[in-house]
């Protein structure tokens, strides 16, 4: 039976924002399951590093953030991009902030929410904003309650999604926030990390317990 073009991205690895001998790569790569081949993806609008990459409902993919170029009011990392099947990148609507090391988030409405991340002025920043795909447009919504960068955002059972540990003025940090979607709201969850770390890992377990591992702690 003949994939769909759409089953076909899904199953698909898309390997941007390379980091080699100080040059951004701006080529994307595809792994074509199951033959294990490398074929080019075409080439991003802009060099990233920093950026985060979520598949969308729909089988497109978006890429957000940690652009070093460009034009959006916000900065060149508040730039954002789509990948989709025929294998094209394509401009989206820029983001209200610039940033990196962020997460991206996709709600169980099809919107993705982005969070935190490394601001135009080096420092963690602690806005979020709303990405609909449909609209293509983006929507501030409710502030961190600490300002991080390199954390992790996992989208719990409940449609909420749990913000863990990052990095804030160069200190690695425990807390945990949970964003309400339906409220628009961060609240600081009960508990914290069993160590601070940053640059880690998260991912929701089958039972919906959320499995942290690695970073750096500091």
């Amino acid at each position: 039976m003949q994939r769909s073009t759409s089953s076909r991205l899904a199953v698909s690895v898309l390997a941007v924002f390379s980091l080699l001998c100080s040059t951004l790569l701006i080529k994307g790569i595809i792994n074509q399951v199951p033959t294990g081949a490398w074929a080019p993806a075409g080439t991003m609008a802009l060099p990233r590093s920093g950026a985060a990459t979520v598949a969308l409902q729909d089988g497109r993919l978006l890429i957000t953030g940690g652009g070093t170029a460009g034009s959006c009011p916000g900065g060149s990392g508040a730039s954002a991009e789509i990948f989709d099947a025929s294998g094209n990148f394509s401009a989206a609507a820029c983001m209200s902030f610039a940033r990196s090391k962020h997460t991206a988030t996709v709600l169980q409405d099809g919107r993705v929410v982005v969070v935190g991340g490394v601001g135009g002025g080096g420092t963690a920043i602690d806005s979020a904003e709303i990405y609909d795909p449909v609209a293509n447009t983006w929507t501030v919504t409710g502030s961190l309650k600490a300002a991080r960068s390199g954390h992790t955002a996992s989208l719990l059972v409940d449609g909420t999604v749990l913000i863990a540990g990052g990095d804030n003025a160069g200190v690695a940090q425990n807390s945990l926030e949970v964003f309400d979607p339906t409220a628009g709201a961060f609240t600081t969850a009960t508990g914290a990390l069993s160590s601070p770390r940053e640059s880690h890992a998260g991912a929701v377990l089958q039972d919906g317990r959320v499995l942290i591992v690695g970073g750096y702690c500091s």
